[in-house]
């Protein structure tokens, strides 16, 4: 039997397209990581789900992550012991970044 992402994934290969599982998802199975390339997760940190993306990590699949941080989260909470590429972004999505390693990025916003 083929995975509902079957059908996208083999063409989106040849085209240099990239799939993510649907990040709403709380557990993702076998194999839809097997057809994605990355996946993408939301203050994972705050709803105590990282836990969920560490199949991607195990398979050298990379994980984006992105946290809202609020004046109570720490800094250092958010980046310590993570295998994620975490960035930390401005809840008001001002365009502004602070990545784990001090460096920052600013991107234009509509």
């Amino acid at each position: 039997m083929s995975h509902p992402a079957s059908p996208i994934s083999t063409p989106s290969h040849g085209s240099c397209i990239a799939i993510q599982p649907p990040r709403h998802r709380s557990s993702h199975d076998k194999a839809a990581i097997d057809v994605a390339q990355f996946s993408v997760n939301e203050q994972c940190v705050p709803h105590g789900e990282c836990d969920v993306f560490q199949d991607f990590i195990n398979v050298g699949k990379p994980v984006f992550h992105i946290e809202y941080p609020t004046e109570k989260t720490s800094f250092s909470k958010l980046c310590t012991g993570s295998q994620f590429t975490t960035m930390l972004k401005n809840m008001d999505l001002s365009g502004m970044a602070t990545y784990c390693d001090g460096s920052e990025a600013t991107t234009q916003t509509l």
